[in-house]
Parts: structure tokens; sequence; C-alpha cells
């Protein structure tokens, strides 16, 4: 054979099957041509040899000598590049040299290399997982010896793989599986890379405690106040707090010092991260730190008044025990009577009543726990009173009391009877001790009013009075009376001893010989007199009867009728005298 005919290198393609979730796309192996010419074979497909006169002809299999059952198969040998060698002589200006001629295939049995980059998210790793925070987006890179890539293929946790293009991002958080391998131009395709990790986008959450001494958002300096931060994904990094406008410092996890802070108001701010650089929302508790004890005070309780250097009491004498706290609250108040047991003080107590000096000691507690100190007695636990009871006279009896009035008034029987012009002036007299004040309540009144001056009772009815006198060490003695009211004036009732003879401008017309009867009717204290004017005379009492009526003329009759407590009454008529 004196001329090699052209070689053409056919492949054995494979058809492609379905893929299923997280299963590698099925690659065929073939062969590539780059763009400069160089042609890549795969190293599982196998080589035949054709010889052919023309390019384009089918051309003739050459079978080799090493088999009868492969049909002149082979297979290259090496990683790379393979050439088939032939000596031959080329004409050359009417001569002969021989050249060796090339035939070379590159085999690519290596399947490409692909690495993952994790970028711009911090990241965590645990005993058990990866962990991942916000903005995480992965690139993926590979690298092929022979043919060089083709593509990247991905899948997230399960999905069908699909082709890389672009980086990939996270817009959820949660536990992930990415899977990713590469093909190259031939069909090698790697064993894909499985990558466990979890996205944690959320912030851990952080919750301060409180125990020991609280009451709603005031504490006191023996409250344990710490912080619980959670996080249920990558874990708590750091916790941090301060106090009002100080630096954030690093929460240790113990007891939050509350010494240091003035009483008043303040503000404790605490945030945590988490382990992949999620912070919280800087959180905000409000409190008061009570740091103050309650201020106490005693007081006698008024039943003791001094008379010509003799000292008066009521046998009533108390000590008050008054306990302000500027914030929590009074828990407690306990006092002792010469070295007696304390006692939770309820009420203002009586002193003793025996002749010498007494101690009485006594604190109060508000309900976080402060508690009152002062110089003194027990190192300055308890504030004392001392109480000496010497020249003492004992004055159980209230004073002696009355009332007068001055204006109008009428007994009728066992009722006093007033108008409400009336005045009402009260009195009282202590022998002892010495009269203090009275003091008195209307009908169903619970108000005590001092006396001051005379008062007047301007209701109608019947009106009960109740007096309260006291003496200059407050014994007080009660009374009470009765006063009916009257403001009522009385009804005027007349009659004429004859009927009239006619009428004119619309007024009875009586003859000249009339006689007129007058009377009064008061449902309460009776008529005391009946006056009347007849033709603008001067006013007379009413007596029997009224006569003298001026004849051929309009005549004017005016009535006034007063009862006992000089309410009045008026009336008027007109008529004519034929």
């Amino acid at each position: 054979m004196k001329n090699l005919g052209y070689f053409f290198l056919l492949a054995v393609c494979f058809l492609s099957i379905k893929t299923w979730a997280q299963e590698p796309v099925k690659h065929q192996i073939k062969s590539y041509t780059s763009e400069n010419g160089t042609l890549y074979w795969n190293k599982k497909m196998p080589v035949y040899l054709r010889i052919a006169t023309t390019p384009n002809e089918q051309g003739i299999l050459l079978k080799n000598n090493t088999s009868e059952t492969n049909n002149g198969a082979v297979y290259l040998d090496f990683e790379g590049k393979n050439s088939l060698k032939k000596k031959v002589n080329l004409p050359v200006e009417n001569s002969k040299i021989p050249v060796e001629i090339t035939w070379d295939v590159y085999a690519d049995g290596i399947a490409p290399k692909t690495t993952s980059g994790f970028n711009e998210a911090q990241v965590y790793n645990s005993k058990t997982a990866v962990f991942y925070g916000v903005n995480l987006n992965v690139t993926l890179n590979a690298t092929d010896q022979g043919a060089g890539v083709e593509n990247i293929y991905y899948a997230i946790n399960g999905t069908n793989y699909s082709a890389y293009n672009s980086q990939i991002t996270f817009a959820d958080e949660g536990k992930f599986t990415l899977s990713y391998y590469a093909a190259d131009q031939v069909g090698n395709a790697e064993e894909p890379t499985v990558k466990h990790f979890i996205v944690d986008k959320t912030a851990p959450k952080t919750y301060y405690h409180l125990t020991g001494v609280s009451l709603d958002n005031i504490i006191s300096t023996a409250t344990i106040l710490y912080l619980t931060p959670e996080d249920s994904s990558s874990g708590v990094a750091k916790t941090y707090y301060r106090f009002d406008n100080e630096e954030f410092g690093t929460y240790i996890g113990t007891k939050i010092n509350v010494n240091q802070l003035r009483d008043g108001r303040h503000v404790l701010q605490y945030y945590s991260v988490d382990n992949v650089g999620n912070k919280e929302t800087v959180q905000t508790y409000n409190f008061y730190l009570d740091k103050t004890a309650p201020i106490l005070a005693s007081d006698i309780l008024g039943d003791r008044f001094i008379v010509d250097e003799q000292i008066y009491f009521s046998g009533r004498t108390k000590l008050k025990l008054t306990a302000v706290d500027n914030k929590a609250g009074i828990k407690h108040v306990k006092y002792s009577i010469d070295n007696s047991e304390f006692t939770n003080y309820e009420q203002p107590f009586y002193l003793p009543s025996r002749a010498g000096e007494h101690i009485i000691r006594y604190f109060a507690d508000d309900r976080l726990d402060n508690r009152t100190t002062a110089a003194g007695a027990f190192q300055g636990k308890y504030e004392e009173f001392y109480h000496n009871v010497a020249k003492v006279y004992v004055d159980l009896t209230g004073p002696t009391m009355g009332y007068s009035i001055s204006g109008e008034n009428f007994n009728n029987r066992d009722t006093l009877f007033i108008s409400s012009n009336s005045k009402i002036k009260l009195f009282g007299n202590d022998k002892e001790s010495g009269f203090q004040y009275i003091a008195y309540s209307l009908n169903n009144s619970k108000e005590e009013i001092k006396f001051t001056q005379p008062f007047s009772l301007p209701t109608q009815g019947l009106n009960r009075i109740y007096l309260f006198a006291y003496d200059n060490v407050n014994n007080r003695n009660v009374s009470d009376f009765s006063i009916m009211v009257d403001n009522e004036p009385p009804v005027i009732n007349y009659s004429y001893s004859i009927t009239p003879v006619e009428q004119k401008d619309s007024l009875n017309v009586y003859p000249e010989y009339l006689i007129m009867y007058l009377s009064g009717t008061d449902t309460k204290v009776g008529t005391d007199k009946i006056y009347y004017t007849l033709n603008n005379e001067p006013e007379k009492v009413y007596g029997k009867q009224i006569t003298g009526f001026s004849s051929g003329e309009l005549n004017k009759l005016q009535i006034r009728a007063v009862d006992f407590l000089n309410n009045q009454t008026t009336l008027n008529l007109q008529f004519y005298i034929r």
C-alpha cells in the first residue's frame, strides 16, 4: 500500500437515561474536538481503525491479530497524548525523503474536580453541625486536566440536579444538603460532593429574671437579677448588658450586681449574639432600685393636757407609729414595750399608766426588707421613745353640754318648734381638764361640725341634732335633741254675711250692711293674730267681724295672718258696696 488513507475515529455513543432526585445526570461518554483541533477521546470508549481511499467513504475496518472476537477494537493505554506514527517517503524536488507522520489522540478518563466556596456569611462549626449566618452564597469551581469542564451540577435538599450558572443563595433558614459535581467534555463525571449545613438567620432571645424580694418593677440590693439567653440553632456566643448610659459589658452568667447603683429609677439594656453573628435587638427593663429604708415617726395621740402644772390624760393615751416609704411600701412595723417581745404594730396602742420610765422600741421594714436604722439602743436596730409617767391625773368624764334658742320658738307639749330664722347656740362645761369644744351633726350626717357660732336650720320638718362635747384630754360626751322647723304660714279663711246682689266691672256688689268674718288655719303651731287694712286705713287687729264699708264705691281689703313663729301670709280682696 503506497499511500496511507485517512483514518476515521468513531466513538460508541451511550444513551442518557432519566435521572431521579439527587441522582446525578447520566452523562454520555464521547469524543470532543477543541477549538484548536485537538481531539479528546474518552478512555472508556473503544477505538476502531478503518482504511479508505477518500475522506468521505466508510472504508474498511481493520482487524488486529490479537483477538478474533472484538472486531478489531483497541483501547488507548495512556492518559493524555496517544500517537499513531508512520514513516513514509514524500517526493521532494524529484527525490524521496523519509518523513514520520503522526496522528495524535488525547485520552481522557479522569473526571473533573469541583471545589466550593461558602462566602459572605459567618460560619460556626459545632461538634454536630456546621452553621452559617445571613447573606450566605455558595460558589462552585471545577477544574479538569483533559478535555475541560463541560458543566457543574448541583442539587439542594433532594431536588433534581441543575446546571450551575451563578452563585447559590439561600432565602430561607434551616437545614440544607447541597450536592454538586462536574462533568467534562468527554462525559467523565466526578462523584457528587455532599455538604450538610444549617443556615441560621434568627437572632437569640434574652430574658431577665428576678429572684428574691421584688415588687412589680421595684427591686432592692438583695434582689438577684440575672439573664437567660436562648438560641435554638447555632447557639449563643455572647450576651451583653449595661445600666443606664454605661458601656456594654459581657454577661458571664452570674448574678448582676446592683449595689453600685444609686437609689431611684434605672434602665437595664441587654442583648445576645449567636455563633454566626445574628444580633438581638437591644432589650430594655425599666426598674426602680429601692435602697431607702422607711421613715418612722412616733406621736402621742392628743389625750394630754396641762393645767396649772397638773397633767391630765384620759386613760386612752396612745402612741401612734407612722411609717412612710418612698417606693416599695411598708411591709410591717414592730414595737416592744420595756424589753418585751416585738409585736406587729396594727394601730395606736396604750402607753403604760404606772409611774416610772418606760422604753418603747420600734422599727419598720419595707416590702423589699429595707429596715429603719437609728443610733441608740441595740446598735441602731431600733428607735426608742421614752415615756415618763409621773404626776398624772386621769380624767375619764366628758363635759356637760346644752343648747339655747334665740329668735322665734314655740313649745307644743314635747315638741319644740322654730323657724328657719331662729338661731341655735351650743355650750359645754368641764370641771376637770377643762372644756375643749363642742361639735354637732344634723340628721343622718356622719360629719361632726365644730360649733363656732349660732346656726339656723333651713330644712322644713323634723330635724335631729347630735351633740359631741370634748374636754382637753378628748373625753367625749354625746347627746341629741329634736327640733321641728316650721316655715309654712297660716291659711287665711274669709266669709260674707250675705250673698252679692249684682256684679260691677266683674266684681261682686254687696249691700251697705255687709259683715265679713276672718279666720286662720295653721297645721303646726296655730295662728297667732290676723290683721287687716280697709281702704288704706291704718292696719288693725282682727277681732270678731269687719263692718263700716264705704257705700257707693270700690272697697279694698288687705288681710295678713301670722302664726306663733311669725310666719306670715297676706290676701287682697276688692268688691263694691251699693
